[in-house]
């Protein structure tokens, strides 16, 4: 079975996609809860290098969120600034 046949199959219902979206946002909430955990339980000495790609993380996640917390709460959020967002991170549409 290919994955067109798969993708085509089954269409998710927008509750079950709201759904989907509460979820995957609560993993990242417990991912960075796991995270915070971790700095605070280890003295832990990143590199120069592994700290900018943390801080990248940080900030592409912050962005993440404030782009799914704007769709979620009807905020003024345009279809250009959605693509822009999406494209800068690798996410196509």
């Amino acid at each position: 079975m290919g994955d067109e046949q798969g993708r085509g199959d089954h269409e998710e219902s927008p509750s079950d996609a709201s759904m989907d979206v509460f979820n995957a946002v609560a993993a990242i909430r417990m991912a960075s809860s796991r995270a915070l955990a971790l700095l605070y339980r280890q003295q832990i000495d990143f590199s120069a290098d592994r700290a900018r790609a943390v801080a990248e993380l940080c900030d592409g996640t912050e962005a993440a969120i404030a782009a799914i917390r704007d769709i979620a709460t009807a905020s003024a959020l345009d279809d250009a600034a959605l693509a822009a967002f999406l494209d800068e991170n690798g996410t196509p549409l």
